[in-house]
């Protein structure tokens, strides 16, 4: 029985050790969960973005944002181009008449905020 226990103890340590030390593969497998982007999904992650742009500086060309973008709705955001899995989206802020511009991935991670559409 002692033996056995050892045995399994062994063979967890292993399993555990090889995910532990590919971190790489692991950010690949918690971005399968984004593998089929649509427009809702874009919006609402533009909108979340936008929401903890509010509260800190991510350091996008944006910078930290107005308590005034907390109202945007999903009418204000809209997916301007889509070009190798890379969205170009816009999000207009009614109260200001400002408008920013994400660069959203395929995976959903926000890579670029800025004032002006440059990409």
């Amino acid at each position: 029985m002692r033996y056995l226990f050892s045995f399994i103890v062994i063979v967890i340590s292993f399993n555990c050790n090889y995910s532990f030390a590919h971190p790489d593969r692991m950010k690949s497998m918690i971005h399968k969960r984004h593998s089929h982007l649509n427009e809702e999904k874009i919006t609402n992650i533009v909108i979340k973005k936008i929401h903890k742009m509010i509260l800190e500086d991510f350091g996008y060309d944006a910078g930290k944002l107005k308590f005034s973008w907390g109202t945007i709705k999903n009418e204000d955001v809209n997916i301007i181009s889509v070009n190798d899995g890379v969205y170009v989206v816009s999000a207009t802020n009614s109260h200001d008449n400002k408008t920013l511009y994400f660069r959203v991935d395929k995976y959903g991670d926000v890579i670029a905020v800025t004032e002006h559409n440059l990409f």
